[in-house]
């Protein structure tokens, strides 16, 4: 009996000892709600450095396990990375020119199989961005999802795309790059 209950004593001192030493990362959650200026709130906890911290999506960044980006990858283009270069600059150009700067490349090189495509998107002040990519045809496409606090302005952003095409099969075909069919470029040949 007297053994058992050292055991017992061991065991959980020895557990209260190792859990003071875990680190935890935490996640503040806040989303609105339907009714005017009202919110809930949540906190997630993880151990620190686990492997659950990198679901959290925070920032512009690119959603890395997507359907579209894996369906992408099977063709032979990894998708990198998504970074914003220039936040919001609401005032480089008027209401009026904005738009005509909208979902427009405007850099692309490619430096052996990486290929950097820095494109400009308007959107909400405030905003970051999740991006994705698939392939139409001859075309990688790319795409995104703004998200954050809609604010009472609209904002021109430099976005970043890059990608690996050491897996590219000419036989596929790809060529171009864009948004649309309308706005694609020509991928550049390996430098």
């Amino acid at each position: 009996m007297i053994k058992a209950m050292i055991i017992i004593l061991g065991i959980f001192y020895s557990s209260s000892i190792y859990a003071q030493k875990i680190k935890y990362d935490t996640v503040f959650i806040k989303r609105p709600m339907y009714y005017h200026d009202q919110y809930e709130t949540d906190t997630i906890v993880m151990p620190a450095g686990t492997s659950w911290s990198t679901q959290v999506l925070t920032g512009t960044s690119l959603l890395k396990n997507s359907k579209k980006l894996s369906s992408l990858s099977l063709n032979g283009v990894r998708a990198i990375s998504l970074e914003m270069l220039e936040p919001c600059s609401e005032d480089e150009l008027s209401i009026d020119n904005l738009y005509d700067e909208h979902r427009r490349i405007v850099s692309l090189k490619r430096e052996n199989d990486i290929l950097t495509v820095d494109v400009t998107v308007v959107s909400y002040c405030c905003n970051h961005f999740l991006g994705e990519a698939y392939l139409a045809t001859d075309t990688i496409t790319l795409s995104y999802i703004d998200y954050g606090e809609n604010c009472s302005c609209h904002c021109l952003y430099t976005l970043s795309y890059k990608f690996d095409l050491s897996d590219l099969q000419d036989s596929l075909g790809i060529k171009y790059i864009g948004f649309t069919s309308k706005n694609r470029k020509k991928i550049p040949k390996k430098s």
